[in-house]
């Protein structure tokens, strides 16, 4: 890839891809810090490996085609010798994996006889590389990559180089069936158990060998790029609802479209609105509306004839199964025919009751966005003083101005050092999710039509090429897998002459908001509410599908409650506070699975009971509910009181038209100077026999043993924690995810996570092997300050990441694992620790990880103890410790590392002190 005004930048983003490699060992400054680099030693004499030292990666390749003449040419012998002599103890100097050499075949003679020798030599490789180019089969790469590891160490596979090629001459493929073939590698590649990466070579089809393949083309995503770039792992278990989808046909390698009304195909290169549909949920679990982008309409069968249909119309005839076939590809069954959509070149679009291969869909990702949101350019989230920018009036602009660059002479990259020469634009999704960036501007000449821009903490990339006349909305770019929560766009001047007027921004899935989550929204997991008296209007329920594990319905079977006094106390109650006068939107996630469990009541500061009723939800989903017009600024009480038994609530959120919103939650109060001490005295006294106390604030903590009352038993557990550290955070899943420390920290789960009964006390986390839990906007402990993490552990297996934060730079992560020999380890970014006692026996444990205070700790100062006794270290590779601000803390994994937690985690704590032996050996003995 080219390395020139930011095109290197760009083309990762394009691809959407999260790891990277360029046979070097030499990283590009422009890669975005979110995607993964690999080192490789393409030769024997190339290249070195000091740029390893501080690089932060993790893996790294072997020689490159070295069975090739024009590659690293080399024999078998002499790849083994570079591995004995270079390879392997560069890779153990950096606590790096090793992967294997890849040929030009994978099943070679060369291939085979390295295997064997390196095995005769006691070699062994950490994970298989393989590059794979062939004809649009699927089968012939999943045989590849079977056979790869079942003959090679039964290691996992990388597949470093593929893609659709044709070595004869004219070329035998389309690109029509190379888009076939890219659907059903994809989805089969990630149902593998054998793979563990791969990576498509982006050919541009200026070869015989890729005329039927090429993935970029003028600096554009082919058809068969873009499948690449927007499949994303959901799509394995999906398709998902709310997420525009085009349905590619396996036999004819076209799309459903429509046109003039009419449901029709089109052919790869379509890539208008008329052929995006998406899946709508009903009240059914798996039955679905199919809507048109295009003309907004459901898709229909009417007695054999396929129309399209308004949104109010319902019935089955509207209603669509997906039934599985093989290989990813679907059928779309229609609940009313029991028939199957089908295509023929002489029927064209029809229903049909067979299921062979003209009846087979897969649905692609279009990329584009579901939910917008747009920004004046005149009034960005900060924007300094922008000596860089002027503001200009324009009516022919949307906001009726524009910002301009002021200068007279081109910017470069190096140019953009002060904030002064950016605008910056904020906002928050609620999904892991691509975002698509489009401008709305003026670019009238070609030496006027650029700018700057970045993502977060990415490099700035250069926007040129596109002149237009007059203000016109065009696309930039789209940041793949963004992570939930907040982040920022930047924009910065190139070019005189170029006038902004709006950035626009989109979410191909989930919700996008204008701002931060700090400033515009607050969520509040509504099993936290304060309940102001009496709780037993609610119960909590578990639901490993509620955003934290819980949500509240009313008690009572077929029961429904009149409207509440505006003085009850049984109902629940948020505070809020807002920085200015605004207009506030309350949206609830709910699960309402009939009319008669589809309602409850709320009100604002007090005031007259609303209703929300008649919105059937069957699965969970986020309501719009209502807009509170011209609150004030300051506090704010939002009530929420049951209405119907079985309308299911989980979280609510409140958005700030203006200023900024902020939570008031109760906490438990005591311990926020990091110790019991005299101010905690001050308020245990001020509840001293208070009684009424409840989930979650228990009378401001007070109330230890959490029976309802402040009395002797609690003020003998006062006593025993005096002048005792605090934990920043204490996580007990007892009742949801709930964090009792300092810190309080909101709480959210992804993947498969949720409470279980065996625990050491009343309910634990289970980690299913695939979800993380994550502590939103808590960076965790950071720099070289001392700390603790102790709590109760039952791995189910080896070399899986427990709690980790910090960013990937040496030195600056902070990781606690549980190596491939089940012994506990810390990683650090480049060094790491072992210990010798085997967690993985069946049994619950109690760990504990401390740093000492020191002026420059390193990892060997690290302490391991096990169920209260000190951990002896078995293996140390030496880095000194200073945490950064990266990741919020998370439980369960490390973001874009395979190796997630499976097994039980319960009272999890986390100090910014280093605890003494006594301490740990108390909470060890706590159980």
């Amino acid at each position: 890839m080219t390395n020139s005004s930011g095109e290197y930048t760009k083309k990762h983003y394009m691809l959407g891809v999260d790891w990277t490699c360029n046979w070097d060992i030499a990283k590009n400054p422009e890669l975005p810090p979110s995607i993964d680099y690999t080192p490789q030693r393409w030769g024997r004499w190339w290249p070195g490996f000091a740029n390893l030292d501080g690089m932060g990666a993790t893996h790294i390749l072997g020689h490159n085609e070295p069975d090739g003449e024009n590659q690293a040419d080399m024999t078998v012998q002499q790849s083994i010798n570079d591995y004995i002599n270079n390879i392997f103890p560069n890779a153990q100097q950096y606590d790096l994996l090793v992967g294997t050499p890849a040929a030009t075949n994978y099943n070679n003679s060369w291939m085979q006889d390295f295997y064997s020798q390196a095995a005769a030599q006691g070699l062994t490789f950490d994970f298989t590389c393989i590059h794979w180019y062939k004809g649009p089969n699927a089968d012939s790469l999943m045989n590849a990559i079977n056979y790869s590891y079942s003959n090679y160490g039964h290691k996992k596979v990388w597949i470093t180089e593929f893609n659709v090629a044709d070595w004869s001459y004219p070329n035998n493929y389309s690109q029509e069936e190379s888009c076939t073939f890219m659907c059903e590698a994809l989805w089969r590649m990630g149902h593998s158990d054998k793979i563990e990466r791969y990576a498509i070579f982006p050919w541009n089809g200026s070869s015989s060998a890729s005329e039927a393949s090429p993935i970029m083309v003028d600096g554009k995503l082919s058809p068969l790029g873009k499948i690449y770039a927007n499949f994303t792992d959901a799509d394995l278990e999906g398709p998902c609802p709310e997420v525009w989808y085009n349905f590619h046909n396996k036999a004819f390698h076209n799309r459903i479209s429509v046109e003039s009304n009419q449901v029709n195909t089109a052919g790869i290169y379509d890539d208008s609105a008329s052929v995006d549909w998406k899946f709508v949920k009903t009240d059914v679990d798996d039955q679905f509306y199919i809507v048109s982008r295009e003309e907004n309409l459901k898709l229909q069968d009417r007695d054999g004839d396929i129309k399209l249909v308004p949104l109010n119309y319902y019935g089955d005839k509207v209603r669509w199964k997906i039934v599985d076939m093989d290989r990813g590809w679907k059928l779309l069954k229609n609940v009313n025919s029991g028939s199957n959509l089908r295509y023929t070149p002489d029927q064209g679009m029809h229903m049909s009751s067979y299921t062979g291969s003209y009846l087979h869909w897969f649905p692609l990702r279009s990329g584009e966005p579901i939910e917008e949101v747009s920004f004046e350019a005149e009034n960005p989230s900060s924007k300094d003083s922008n000596t860089n920018f002027d503001f200009v009036s324009d009516s022919n602009a949307s906001g009726g101005a524009y910002m301009a660059y002021n200068g007279s002479s081109k910017l470069a990259k190096e140019d953009l050092t002060s904030p002064d020469a950016e605008l910056c634009f904020a906002f928050n999704i609620d999904t892991k999710a691509d975002v698509v960036f489009k401008v709305d501007a003026d670019m009238p000449a070609g030496e006027s039509d650029s700018f700057f821009y970045r993502i977060d903490s990415g490099p700035w990339v250069s926007q040129y090429g596109r002149t237009t006349s007059g203000f016109e909305a065009f696309d930039i770019i789209k940041f793949p897998g963004l992570e939930i929560g907040d982040h920022k766009l930047f924009i910065a001047p190139k070019e005189p002459g170029a006038k902004i007027d709006r950035i626009i921004l989109g979410t191909t899935q989930g919700r996008i908001w204008k701002g931060t989550k700090a400033q515009r929204t607050v969520v509040f997991e509504v099993e936290k509410g304060a309940v102001q008296s009496s709780f037993d209007v609610f119960e909590v329920y578990n639901d490993a599908q509620a955003s934290n594990g819980s949500y509240i319905m009313k008690q009572g079977t077929g029961s429904y409650s009149p409207v509440p006094s505006q003085q009850t106390s049984a109902k629940f109650v948020f505070s809020f506070n807002l920085s200015n006068a605004s207009d506030v939107s309350l949206e609830a996630r709910v699960n309402f699975p009939g009319d008669s469990d589809d309602s409850f009541y709320y009100n604002i500061d007090g005031g007259p009971w609303l209703d929300q009723n008649n919105n059937n939800y069957h699965e969970w989903m986020n309501l719009k509910v209502h807009t509170f017009a011209d609150l004030s600024a300051g506090t704010h009480e939002l009530g929420f009181y049951p209405r119907e038994d079985g309308a299911a609530i989980d979280r609510i959120m409140l958005t700030a038209s203006e200023g900024e919103i902020s939570s008031v939650m109760p906490g438990r109060g005591l311990g926020k100077n990091g110790f019991i001490g005299f101010s905690d005295y001050a308020t245990f006294s001020s509840n001293w026999f208070d009684s009424g106390c409840a989930v979650f604030d228990w009378c401001s903590g007070c109330d230890f043993d959490m029976n309802g009352d402040v009395q002797f038993s609690d003020l003998s557990v006062f006593a025993d924690l005096w002048l005792e550290p605090v934990p920043v955070h204490k996580l007990t899943f007892d009742a949801g995810f709930y964090d009792s420390g300092r810190n309080d920290a909101d709480i959210f789960s992804f993947g498969q996570v949720s409470q279980h009964s065996e625990a050491k006390v009343c309910r634990s986390l289970y980690f299913y092997g695939n979800g993380i839990v994550k502590l939103n906007n808590s960076k965790g402990i950071l720099g070289t300050t001392p700390r603790t993490c102790a709590m109760w552990i039952k791995p189910f297996g080896r070399d899986m990441q427990i709690l980790s934060w910090g960013s990937k730079a040496q030195g600056e992560k902070w990781v606690v694992r549980v190596n491939d020999s089940g012994n506990l380890t810390i990683g650090a970014g480049g060094g790491y620790k072992y210990g010798t006692y085997n967690l993985v026996d069946g049994k619950w444990h109690h760990i504990a990880i401390v740093l000492p205070k020191l002026e420059n700790p390193q990892v060997s100062d690290v302490v391991f103890y096990v169920d209260g006794q000190r951990d002896q270290e078995s293996r140390i590779s030496e880095v000194s410790i200073n945490t950064s601000d990266g990741i919020d803390v998370t439980i369960g994994g490390y973001p874009e590392s395979p190796f997630f937690y499976e097994g039980l985690i319960d009272e999890l704590r986390i100090y910014d002190t280093a605890l003494s032996e006594d301490l740990i050996q108390a909470l060890a003995e706590d159980n």
